[in-house]
C-alpha cells in the first residue's frame, strides 16, 4: 500500500485566531487516487485535491499545506510549491516557502516536541517534504461493506511528528508549526479495467485495479520566532 505527504506556502485575509494555549488544533487532508488519470503520469501533480489554502496567515501571507501521492507510490507531507499557481503567488509575495522536517518516533501531541530545538541547531534535517506512515493494517469489514472494498488504518506506533518553519532572508526562524499524526484511514476499492488487445477479433484483458481514498487527521500547534507556543 501507499504511504502519504504535504506542501506549505503563506493570503491577504484576516489573521489566524487560536483557540487556547493548551489546545492543539485539528486538520484533515484527503487524497483520492480515483481522480488520477493513470495514462498521464503528470496527472498526480495536477490533481492536488487536498490543499488547505487558508490554513494560517502571517502578515498578509498564507501558509499552504498539501498531502500528495508521488510516483513512487508514497504519500508525502510537503512544505513547498507544487503547481504553477504557487509560483505566481510566491512571485506576488503572497505565499511563503517553508522548510520541513520529519521527526521519527511515536507522538500523541505536538506539545511533546521541544520547539526550541528546531533553531539552527542542526538536530533536524530540514527539507521540502517527508513521507507519511503507511495505512497498512486491514480492518474487519463492517456490516454491508462491499466485497471489493477494504478499509485500512495506520499501525499503533506509526505517529511521527513534523516540523514546518519559515526562515527569513537572514536565516532567522520567524514562525513554525508542529504536527502529529492522529489517524490515517484508507479505503481500497478494487475496480475492473478493460485493456484492449490491439488485435482484431481478440477480446480485451480485464484486470483489477486498486483505488485508494486516503484521509489523514493531524493535530498541530504553532510557535513564534522566540520558540514559544502561539496556541
Amino acid at each position: 500500500m501507499a504511504v502519504m505527504a504535504f506542501a506549505v506556502g503563506c493570503t491577504d485575509k484576516p489573521e489566524f485566531e487560536t483557540p487556547g494555549a493548551d489546545v492543539p488544533q485539528t486538520m484533515t487532508l484527503v487524497y483520492d487516487t480515483a481522480q488520477i488519470d493513470t495514462s498521464d503520469p503528470e496527472t498526480q501533480y495536477a490533481q492536488t485535491l487536498n490543499r488547505v489554502d487558508d490554513f494560517y496567515r502571517v502578515g498578509g501571507k498564507f501558509v499552504r499545506l498539501t498531502m500528495y501521492l508521488d510516483a513512487d507510490g508514497v504519500y508525502y507531507l510537503t512544505a513547498t510549491k507544487l503547481v504553477e499557481d504557487d509560483d505566481e503567488d510566491v512571485a506576488a509575495g503572497l505565499m511563503l516557502d517553508c522548510e520541513f522536517a520529519k521527526i521519527e518516533g511515536n507522538f500523541s501531541n505536538p506539545s511533546q516536541i521541544n520547539v526550541r530545538s528546531v533553531n539552527q541547531s542542526g538536530e533536524y534535517d530540514f527539507d521540502w517534504r517527508g513521507d507519511l506512515p503507511d495505512a497498512d493494517v486491514a480492518l474487519e469489514p463492517t456490516e454491508g461493506q462491499p466485497e471489493n472494498v477494504t478499509m485500512y488504518r495506520e499501525a499503533e506506533d506509526a505517529h511521527p511528528a513534523y516540523v514546518i518553519r519559515y526562515v527569513d532572508g537572514d536565516g532567522v526562524v520567524q514562525f513554525g508549526f508542529v504536527f502529529t499524526v492522529k489517524s490515517i484511514e484508507a479505503t481500497e476499492t478494487m475496480t475492473e479495467e478493460s485493456i484492449p488487445s490491439g488485435k482484431p477479433f481478440e477480446e480485451p484483458t480485464i484486470v483489477e485495479v486498486p483505488q485508494y481514498s486516503t484521509s489523514m487527521t493531524l493535530l498541530y500547534k504553532a510557535f513564534d520566532k522566540n520558540f514559544n507556543w502561539v496556541n
